[in-house]
């Protein structure tokens, strides 16, 4: 399986609602992006950095103050479903300000759809690399 390496604060969005129903109604981030584009589909891991910046800490405790820190650790997978450029991220749905404040949405960029969010039952700790990079899941099962 495929596994993608995202900072806390960007994890945290794109799985608040399970984190924390009573106060998300459903994702915060429902789009990942990169300078880079990818070609990728299907499910992959969500694998959460260790390294995080004193304002992501900030940001992260100021928009999900409920849901805990599980750094370096793969908590979850999705359904990477497109891969959208900067103009048809325009031309689409007008964005959420949770999602456009959680996203880089530019010219040099490429939005990844994200769909079916799902939590692992126990997160696995792993130690992430840069990009898209094999995980071989372990028989948990999901949350």
């Amino acid at each position: 399986m495929k596994a993608l390496t995202i900072h806390w604060l960007y994890a945290a969005g794109i799985f608040c609602h399970l984190f924390d129903p009573d106060s998300y109604a459903g994702p915060c981030k429902t789009m990942e992006t990169r300078t880079r584009r990818t070609h990728i589909r299907g499910t992959i891991a969500i694998h959460v950095a260790k390294a995080q910046t004193k304002q992501e800490r900030s940001l992260a405790a100021l928009y999900f103050p409920t849901i805990p820190h599980r750094c370096g650790f793969i908590i979850g997978t999705v359904n990477l479903v497109d891969c959208l450029t900067f103009e048809r991220v325009l031309a689409g749905p007008v964005l959420s300000a949770m999602e456009r404040k959680l996203g880089f949405f530019g010219p040099a960029y490429f939005a990844y759809a994200l769909e079916a969010p799902r939590l692992l039952a126990k997160p696995v700790q792993a130690t992430g690399q840069l990009g898209f990079w094999n995980w071989q899941p372990q028989p948990w099962g999901l949350k």
